[in-house]
């Protein structure tokens, strides 16, 4: 019987952690390849984007948009958004991609459509991630969505692209004038799509780290209950 529930232990101690390692090593194998290939194999070939909803308000539209990106090997990269755009554009304007945080997403129009006269002079549209959180919260649970979660952190940067196709397509905005704004998580995926995509005119990145290490330590070495050189050597 001692045996036996060794050997259970064992067993169930390899189906979380060899799952985990698989999915470390893919990640490692992504880190390596050249960012701007990668990315561009991954792009869609055709998209939809649907109007769910929208609102009017002091002179400008708030837009609920349905948005399905279509790639190879019938693979799509689904989200949803908001399109903030004045009523009346007599010539076109530039354009904003808003990338939030991971829970703020395309709430982050909010900010925007609370100041009409900043939504009266631009376009602009606000994306959710293309990430659906495990349904559980226990490790099975969340072993089980390493393979879907993986392919949503990868997505965010082809859904960007995609909003950039869109604001391209829309009439009242110069495609020269693109520009992408990310905040929190959105800046590490603002500064990646700027990265391997030439069309935006700027990139703007709030509140991100690049190097995290230093960024750990940093906010670390505020604190004082904890000392950053024993958990970062």
């Amino acid at each position: 019987m001692h045996k036996f529930w060794k050997f259970a232990s064992l067993f169930a101690a390899a189906a979380v952690i060899l799952p985990l390692v698989i999915a470390l090593a893919a990640l490692y194998h992504d880190a390596r390849q050249d960012p701007v290939a990668f990315f561009d194999a991954r792009r869609s070939r055709s998209y939809q984007v649907g109007t769910v909803n929208s609102q009017s308000r002091e002179g400008f539209t708030v837009r609920s948009l349905s948005v399905q990106g279509n790639a190879e090997h019938g693979r799509t990269v689904r989200f949803w958004a908001y399109l903030c755009a004045p009523d009346s554009i007599p010539e076109p304007l530039p354009a904003f991609v808003l990338v939030g945080g991971m829970y703020t997403g395309r709430d982050a129009i909010n900010v925007i459509s609370d100041r009409p006269e900043l939504a009266r002079r631009a376009v602009f549209i606000a994306l959710d991630y293309p990430y659906v959180e495990p349904e559980g919260r226990g490790v099975m649970d969340i072993v089980r969505h390493i393979p879907s979660g993986r392919q949503g952190l990868l997505d965010g940067v082809e859904a960007i692209r995609l909003a950039i196709d869109y604001l391209q397509g829309h009439p009242g905005v110069d495609p020269q004038r693109i520009v992408l704004l990310g905040v929190s998580l959105g800046a590490f995926y603002a500064v990646d799509a700027g990265g391997v995509d030439r069309r935006p005119a700027a990139v703007m990145a709030f509140m991100g780290g690049g190097d995290i290490q230093s960024l750990v330590d940093l906010n670390l070495r505020r604190g004082n209950h904890i000392q950053p050189a024993f958990l970062i050597p």
